[in-house]
Order: structure tokens, then sequence, then C-alpha cells
């Protein structure tokens, strides 16, 4: 059994939802998600990937391993080892906060795949310090509000993704309203 293409679908989809272990077997697809972090201000805190091009932020993105069991333990696992985050330093918001397919093509003599992302939210401390695994991660920014439009990834899917998710964090309370919903970007 494979991890249902609807799930990408599926309205207030808990984080605890499990990752059959058959999904492993299939090479076709990969789950990857991306958790979006943030403090009691409204900053977000958004990862610079050592393998993307300078100036592209994203969350920060974790692929599913056979050892995963649902998305949050995805989350936890790719929060510890590339920022150093303790799982206990990390609120995890219950519910996905929005998922997508994204299909990349084969190169470098890989198979195409298709990428099941599903962006969750993490609340933590202001001030919490990030241990970099510089391998994976370049550095860690603070954005807010007015500056975020220019530091996102160009990456259409993304880039998208990203403001959906903001959007949906701000309309569960998440994010403050007064401070993010001026955005003329939000919906």
């Amino acid at each position: 059994m494979n991890i249902p293409r609807s799930l990408v679908e599926v309205p207030r989809l808990p984080i605890s939802t499990p990752i059959p272990p058959t999904y492993f077997t299939q090479t076709a697809q990969r789950v990857v998600v991306s958790t979006l972090l943030y403090d009691h201000r409204g900053v977000l805190y958004l990862a610079q990937s050592a393998w993307a091009p300078d100036g592209q932020l994203v969350p920060l993105q974790e692929k599913a391993e056979r050892h995963d069991r649902c998305l949050c333990d995805v989350a936890h696992r790719g929060l510890m080892e590339e920022l150093g985050l303790d799982p206990e330093a990390v609120t995890l918001h219950p519910y996905v906060l929005h998922a997508y397919r994204n299909p990349v093509p084969a190169r470098r003599g890989q198979s195409a795949v298709e990428k099941l992302t599903f962006v969750v939210g993490g609340y933590i401390e202001t001030g919490t310090r990030f241990t970099l695994a510089r391998d994976e991660v370049q550095g860690i920014y603070g954005i807010g509000p007015d500056e975020l439009i220019y530091n996102l990834t160009p990456r259409p899917r993304k880039f998208c993704a990203t403001v959906a998710a903001i959007s949906e964090a701000v309309h569960s309370g998440l994010l403050p309203q007064n401070r993010w919903q001026k955005q003329p970007w939000l919906r």
C-alpha cells in the first residue's frame, strides 16, 4: 500500500498520520516533511540549504526514512539532525498546514520521482540557539512579513506552498494576525 495521492488533498491532516512501511519499497514517490518554524512574535525561521543557490530560503525539509513512523517523526528528526534542536524545544502544530505534489524529472542517473511534501508548523522560543549541520544547512534566518516575499526561493511550487502554509498559519492563529494580515499576498 502506497501513501494515497489523496492525502495531499485532505484538509486538517494530522501530523500523526502514519507512513505505511510499504511506502519505502516504492521508488516512484518520496515523502518529504517541510517544517515552518516560528516564534511568538511571528518571526519565521527559514533555512538556506547547502545545496540551493545563494539567497534561496525555504522551510527546513527532510525526507522520510524507514524508521520514521509518522510525519511528526520526520519533522523532529530533521530539526534534530540539521538544526540541533531537541524535540522538546519545538512544539509542532497537530495538523499539516499545506500539502502538495512535486514531480521531479529524472536527472543525474536517478529515475523520476514524485515528492509528496507536507508542510507542518513548529513553535520555538525566541532566542533558540541552532547548531547547524553545515553539510546540509548554510544558515537559518529570522524573517518578518515585510521581507518574506523577497527572500523566498523563486521555485514556483516551493514558493506557492510556503505562502499557502503561512496563510493557513495566520488563519489558524499560529502567527499574529495583526502583523501578517496586512500583507497583500496573503489570501
